[in-house]
């Protein structure tokens, strides 16, 4: 998932209002968030977290990538099942040193 936004907020400003309503969540964890540096000189604010979905009893893992290039912040998402964990993870590594 990909979203693209032309707004005043910063990633880290919605790095930490992500954070902030899924901590007041019953349903989900944060298990990291971060600064990082791509091999391309993009900062990226990132979240790790775990969600469990209400309607069906599921665990997701997501990782999420905020990032500003010029004047538009972009948010990119990689989730899926909790088995899938390595997967998602690695998706978003290879997401994460692409960004240019």
């Amino acid at each position: 998932m990909v979203v693209k936004n032309k707004t005043d907020i910063s990633p880290v400003e919605l790095r930490d209002e992500t954070v902030s309503k899924n901590k007041n969540s019953s349903t989900s964890e944060v298990l990291s968030t971060s600064t990082e540096t791509n091999p391309n000189g993009v900062v990226v604010e990132t979240i790790r977290m775990t969600i469990v979905y209400k309607e069906n009893n599921e665990k997701t893992r997501h990782n999420l990538m905020y990032f500003k290039i010029k004047d538009t912040v972009y948010g990119i998402g990689v989730y899926g099942p909790y088995s899938n964990r390595e997967k998602i993870t690695s998706t978003a590594n290879i997401i994460f040193q692409s960004i240019k």
